[in-house]
């Protein structure tokens, strides 16, 4: 993936691929809040970076005691592409 096939993925994966090089390893929860997309239009755009290879998606266990069976999925860049390209944007 190069720098011209993520800016054709559209402004809503630019702002979330900005808003998890900010904040590595940052939950749903956490992005919805910075970037301000509808749940489906972020959901959609996280599952098409995810299918991409854009980012990473890992489950981790909440890191409250009482939701410790619920799992949370957090999102990373792929350390693979260069995202330098984000900071012209």
């Amino acid at each position: 993936m190069n720098e011209e096939e993520i800016k054709e993925m559209g402004e809503e994966a630019i702002d979330i691929i900005k808003t998890i090089k900010e904040k590595p390893r940052i939950n749903e929860d956490d992005i919805k809040k910075d970037v301000g997309l509808s749940r489906s239009v972020m959901n959609d755009t996280l599952e098409d970076l995810v299918e991409k290879k854009v980012i990473i998606r890992m489950t981790t266990s909440s890191a409250s005691s009482m939701e410790s069976r619920v799992p949370t999925k957090i999102y990373m860049l792929n350390p693979q592409i260069d995202f330098s390209f984000l900071e012209k944007l």
